[in-house]
């Protein structure tokens, strides 16, 4: 395919340049990913496209490729952000119950998770989707996750102890569906279905959290006893 005239890609770099220095030398990108949360609130994460950003912006449609290859670097861009934030709230309510049980730390890991997620659904709804960003080519993205996934490690093993490895994966696997399911419920509007309004959702979640923490808990119990 032919390169356009040189004059053409002149005009082009200049209508660049004048967008950057309309949003202060630098701060485009930081309006771009605003710019994407905003799209992905109002219309779903399928109608993001790097050009409808720019439109949405008022800028050249050229202007956010000087920052992101394609609308998946931009939405890898966009989760590894909302990743840091995910990864402060649930440190942030572990650390609140020091010295906790182990059934209590893990309750606080769920509610920070829980939390988090319906208090920033756009950013939930980019994180949680891997077709739509490159989770596992995004080393800090992957390991912001990997981290709060580690979390739940030590109380798993200390309320379980004497399960084999694969015990110990399946029940941390079952810990973390049970959030993620009932964060991918509300973000998906599943929740109308049973009348919860979203005002509610936060509390049903959380009660739904209580009630998974007393069974394992008490499982637990029952199996010291044997």
């Amino acid at each position: 395919m032919p390169k356009p005239p040189v004059a053409s890609r002149k005009i082009a770099a200049q209508a660049i340049k004048k967008d950057e220095q309309a949003y202060h030398h630098g701060n485009l990108r930081t309006a771009i990913i605003d710019a994407t949360l905003a799209q992905v609130e109002e219309h779903g994460i399928n109608s993001v496209s790097v050009r409808e950003i720019a439109k949405r912006l008022g800028v050249s449609p050229g202007a956010p490729f000087r920052h992101f290859a394609n609308k998946k670097a931009l939405l890898t861009a966009v989760a590894t952000e909302a990743m840091e934030g995910f990864s402060a709230a649930v440190h942030d309510e572990l650390g609140s119950t020091p010295n906790a049980a182990p059934s209590e730390a893990l309750r606080a890991i769920g509610r920070g998770y829980l939390r988090w997620a319906l208090g920033n659904r756009a950013q939930f709804a980019i994180i949680s989707n891997r077709d739509e960003i490159d989770f596992l080519e995004a080393p800090q993205l992957y390991a912001l996750s990997d981290g709060v996934m580690q979390l739940m490690n030590p109380y798993i093993q200390a309320m379980f102890a004497g399960s084999s490895e694969d015990e110990l994966v399946a029940k941390k696997l079952v810990c973390r569906g049970l959030v993620y399911g009932l964060a991918r419920m509300a973000v998906d509007g599943h929740f109308d279905e049973w009348n919860i309004q979203k005002g509610k959702q936060l509390h049903t979640v959380e009660k739904v959290l209580d009630q998974f923490i007393a069974m394992i808990t008490h499982f637990d119990q029952t199996l010291s006893v044997r």
